[in-house]
């Protein structure tokens, strides 16, 4: 009768220690399609800054004012992102207090994506001339600014929205994964952007 009591008893943590073990992996695997999201921001990150500067050279930006763009998405966020986390903190849509930002961010991202390649061929069809190009230019800068701003907006409801669906003990390994998918998606923007694409499209 007791060895039956120890062997009970042995089943009942394995049961717990294993039922734990499948919580745990769900856990996991749940924090990893919470992080996701921050992967592809910091894809566009990479791809960004790889090529938006030698497009607006190449459509006739001097030289001085190239890296003066770049501050003007860091001045836009440093001056709406207080009002934009207490906006997203005090949300009541339906859909959640992160999601209804995360998403406006992403398609407002998506414009200025769009905008930035697209910009000279924009330009012509308003009216730039083969050699100069005010309306491309001005066209690729309001892309990079709506594109840099969104998605360094966009940084702060999804780590929200990771420790909002997270318990408090898995904080610090969200935090983590947060951090590894963020490098992961830099990681692939730039490798992507060192590929020659003219000529693999060429050969293939």
């Amino acid at each position: 009768m007791q060895s039956y009591e120890i062997d009970k008893g042995d089943v009942h943590v394995q049961s717990e220690q294993r039922q734990q073990g499948e919580r745990s992996k769900a856990s996991l695997v749940r924090m990893l399609l919470l992080v996701s999201a921050v992967s592809t921001t910091e894809f566009c990150y990479a791809v960004e800054l790889s090529f938006v500067t030698p497009l607006l050279l190449q459509i006739g930006l001097p030289d001085r004012y190239a890296t003066l763009m770049w501050s003007l998405s860091p001045l836009l966020s440093l001056l709406w992102q207080t009002p934009l986390g207490h906006a997203s903190d005090n949300c009541k849509c339906s859909w959640g207090r992160r999601r209804p930002f995360i998403l406006a961010f992403a398609c407002i991202a998506a414009i200025g994506l769009g905008l930035v390649p697209n910009g000279k061929i924009l330009g012509l069809l308003l009216g730039d001339s083969e050699t100069h190009h005010p309306r491309a230019i001005a066209l690729t800068v309001a892309g990079l600014v709506l594109m840099d701003t969104c998605l360094d907006s966009m940084l702060s409801p999804l780590r929200a929205f990771l420790f909002d669906n997270t318990d408090t003990e898995d904080h610090d390994v969200g935090n983590t994964l947060f951090t590894m998918s963020a490098g992961v998606g830099g990681i692939l923007g730039f490798a992507v952007s060192a590929i020659e694409w003219k000529s693999w499209v060429w050969k293939s």
